[in-house]
């Protein structure tokens, strides 16, 4: 049997041999079959890379169909439209030039393309568009963009949705939506719209009713800036303005509250199962 240092190997009987040349060949020997052995031990089961590989190729699969036409940033893939080039339902490119904003996952055009649309610069390729702003009435009524709508409550996403599902047909309308700085309000509406008219069509992927919004970067105190002549009165008035202290606390807790009116989440949640229905026997 050999010695821990491979010097000296000992023989049946108690008798050693010393032999320097061969010591060093079994050592060598020795070392590499460990070094194997580890490798082995170190290595998962080809049960369990076969899982792993299932794993993460079904969560790269529904990773890609989530993310997919407008959602969320996309790298380009053979099988589905490059969402930079195409609206959330790949029908057809964007009409409007975007911008990289704070908000990757939201398409975003400037003040100035906000003003071309409304000089009318698109009006060969958009049959038409709202300018939603979701800013608290008082700054609001203070000035706004011509034409826009007040919305500042989901339950008015709500109302807006339902309309489009009254009339019976999908629409070529763009939102524009946007708040003070489009960095909270505006954002977060901008997304509940998309959230719910996924799922108001449930499995009829990717179909939508506003497959084409956008958000003002910037929000209205940057369009107001360089564009005050498109607004309405001409005028700008802070969220945070002192005075309108009360009503800053009173429309923060209307629009945090958890408790929304059951009956309009009832007749929402109505149409949300007609529309599938609809669908379903197409």
């Amino acid at each position: 049997m050999w010695s821990a240092d491979f010097s000296t190997l000992t023989i049946s009987g108690g008798s050693t041999c010393l032999d320097q040349e061969s010591a060093s060949i079994i050592k060598a020997k020795y070392n590499s079959a460990e070094n194997t052995g580890l490798k082995r031990k170190s290595t998962s089961s080809p049960l369990k890379e076969c899982k792993k590989r299932r794993k993460d190729s079904k969560h790269s699969r529904s990773l890609k169909r989530y993310l997919s036409f407008g959602d969320t940033p996309l790298e380009s893939d053979d099988n589905l439209l490059s969402e930079e080039t195409y609206i959330a339902d790949g029908s057809r490119p964007y009409c409007l030039p975007t911008v990289a904003g704070q908000h990757r996952d939201l398409k975003s055009i400037t003040a100035d393309t906000m003003t071309e649309l409304l000089n009318g610069k698109y009006n060969g390729g958009i049959n038409s568009y709202r300018v939603i702003d979701c800013r608290y009435p008082y700054e609001f009524n203070g000035g706004h963009i011509k034409n826009a709508e007040n919305c500042y409550l989901e339950e008015h996403i709500d109302e807006l949705l339902l309309q489009t599902l009254q009339r019976g047909n999908t629409t070529d309308e763009i939102i524009i939506f946007h708040c003070e700085f489009s960095s909270k309000r505006g954002p977060k509406l901008c997304r509940y719209l998309r959230s719910k008219d996924r799922q108001m069509h449930g499995r009829n992927y990717p179909q939508l009713h506003f497959p084409e919004i956008y958000l003002l970067e910037g929000g209205y105190k940057s369009f107001f800036q360089t564009h005050k002549h498109f607004c309405e009165p001409i005028d700008y008035v802070p969220m945070l303005h002192d005075e309108y202290k009360e009503d800053v606390r009173h429309f923060r807790s209307k629009t945090s509250t958890l408790k929304r009116n059951c009956s309009h989440v009832k007749k929402m949640e109505h149409c949300i199962v007609s529309q599938k229905l609809v669908f379903s026997m197409c």
